[in-house]
């Protein structure tokens, strides 16, 4: 998954479906882990998510924020994402080689996460997921 394990706030079916395709791959294939920037899972431990970091947000910010443009608020939630999917500090946990691994699927997001790289590297195929277009999404 190309963002952290708490990410996607309200977009809980999508960590289901995540969860789902996860316990069905570890029917088949014997084992399934789901990776985020922060973390490595089970697919039963996804049906947690997502898991919520910090507690209750800070007020004052939300005001500040509601006299930005929506342009302003898009451009600073993209960089924020961006930054985010940068870090896969969590991948030098993984010991997997090609042998171990069927394919890695990936949820496609606006920013990708390391699958693709991680597929070339293990010589496995890589399995993009379109959960709702992006651009869709984003309008909404």
């Amino acid at each position: 998954m190309p963002r952290s394990s708490s990410a996607w706030l309200g977009a809980e079916a999508m960590w289901i479906s995540t969860a789902g395709w996860a316990a069905a791959a570890k029917r088949k294939f014997g084992e399934a882990v789901v990776v985020t920037s922060d973390r490595l899972a089970t697919p039963a431990e996804v049906l947690e998510y997502p898991l919520i970091k910090g507690g209750p947000k800070n007020k004052n910010k939300n005001k500040v924020v509601s006299f930005m443009p929506m342009f302003l608020k898009t451009f600073l939630k993209d960089l924020t994402t961006w930054k985010d999917t940068r870090n896969w500090e969590i991948l030098k946990k993984l010991t997997y080689k090609k042998e171990d691994v069927a394919f890695v699927w990936e949820k496609h997001d606006l920013f990708t996460g390391p699958g693709r790289k991680l597929a070339y590297k293990l010589g496995v195929p890589f399995i993009s997921y379109v959960h709702a277009p992006v651009v869709w999404e984003a309008q909404k």
